[in-house]
């Protein structure tokens, strides 16, 4: 009886100072067919439910301050390395469990087969990409207290690419310069300093483009902002003419791609060589010029649009003036434009040369109009000026421009 006695206050002490929690596994599953993960060698092009499983394998530790008795489990989806979604959590997210199927293995312990399910996207790239998932373990049993195991992988497979992105083609991009000419095939695509282009893609190759890809984008290397000729779905409307023009001689790539699901599937590349200009100002020639020609500066690719006006005076002082449109500072943008094409100022405000150089020089002057910076380029004079008529208006600021006068 004693021997009894003392064997049960054993066993008491012992359960006593053990607790039970359940760890997530994913090895050692019963052998049984539906409990084997995704069952495809390949993900289809398409995309696909896929799942991977796991179960919960009783531990037993020493007593511990145990608010949830499983372990917690966090896992996220890769797509070529990169993740899919957000990191998702079994006790934040409510991840799909199947509850219902219950194995039992010849020893007589049950299992419960927790299948989570997850979508894989479309691919639409010709290449095949690798889908994987992976898991890790907190191993804390402290509430409120994170220690993260490193990951794993629990899913791997690879996933078809879309064939029919191989046979897409994208349209042929046209353009036509100022002297209404076609500047742009494939072999010569040449033009030069600001000359305004117009770019064209026609309606009938257009037509089903959007039920090919989500977007169709032109964009030039090196230049910052894209033109969306077909938009994203999210979007509504098709722009297939725009306009834009190189600040710069040099040779561009210019980039016509076809988007889907975030990702690039075609892209065709169209060179274009910029050559120096070799006209007075902008793509144009004061000996051209005749009272009230103008000129709209406008790009896809730049937020302001710049208004180019002809004028001669009384005294018949021929002069250009160039204001924006579409922004707010415009006097910095201004700065930035003429800058960009003739570099820093011949002479400014804190010149002692400056004034004396505007009041001889700038024939064409305006009473109401205040100088800021000087750019002298032959064959041209640049001022930026303030305008400060007495009419109530806001504040503007532009370009006079004129025939160069050398400083002396």
């Amino acid at each position: 009886m004693k021997r009894i006695a003392l064997s049960l206050l054993a066993v008491m002490v012992v359960s006593a100072c053990y607790d039970i929690y359940y760890q997530p596994s994913f090895e050692n599953f019963p052998d049984e067919e539906d409990a084997l993960p995704y069952d495809r060698e390949i993900i289809p092009a398409d995309g696909d439910t896929c799942w991977f499983n796991y179960h919960l394998e009783k531990i037993m530790v020493k007593a511990v301050d145990i608010e949830h008795p499983t372990k917690d489990l966090k896992w996220e989806v890769l797509i070529d390395g990169n993740q899919y979604g957000d990191t998702k959590y079994n006790n934040k997210d409510g991840l799909v469990f199947d509850r219902d199927k219950w194995w039992q293995e010849r020893t007589g312990l049950q299992y419960s087969i927790y299948q989570t399910f997850f979508e894989v996207p479309a691919n639409p790239s010709i290449n095949t990409r690798n889908i994987e998932v992976r898991a890790s373990i907190n191993h804390s049993l402290v509430p409120d207290l994170d220690d993260w195991g490193e990951w794993f992988t629990v899913f791997d497979c690879k996933q078809a690419g879309d064939e029919g992105t191989e046979t897409l083609m994208l349209p042929t991009l046209w353009g036509v310069g100022e002297d209404s000419k076609p500047i742009l095939d494939k072999d010569n695509i040449e033009v030069s300093e600001f000359e305004l282009i117009s770019f064209h893609i026609s309606e009938e190759e257009l037509e089903g483009m959007d039920e090919r890809c989500d977007s169709l984008v032109w964009s030039v290397k090196g230049v910052e902002g894209s033109h969306i000729i077909i938009p994203n779905k999210k979007l509504v409307g098709r722009t297939n003419e725009w306009t834009h023009y190189f600040t710069k001689a040099g040779d561009y790539e210019t980039y016509l791609d076809a988007w889907k699901g975030n990702e690039m599937i075609k892209r065709s590349t169209f060179n274009v060589k910029v050559n120096k200009s070799g006209k007075d100002f902008l793509h144009m020639n004061w000996a051209d010029m005749t009272r009230g020609s103008r000129k709209e500066m406008t790009s896809v690719l730049r937020q302001e649009t710049y208004k180019v006006f002809y004028y001669e005076d009384d005294a018949g002082h021929p002069y250009f003036e160039i204001t924006v449109l579409g922004v707010l500072e415009d006097q910095q943008v201004l700065y930035d434009f003429i800058t960009e094409m003739y570099g820093t100022p011949t002479l400014t405000a804190d010149d002692d040369t400056f004034m004396g150089y505007y009041q001889k020089y700038c024939l064409a002057k305006k009473e109401d109009e205040t100088p800021i910076a000087i750019w002298s380029r032959d064959p041209n004079m640049v001022a930026l000026v303030s305008d400060n008529d007495d009419l109530g208006y806001p504040e503007r600021y532009l370009l006079h421009v004129e025939r160069l006068m050398v400083i002396k």
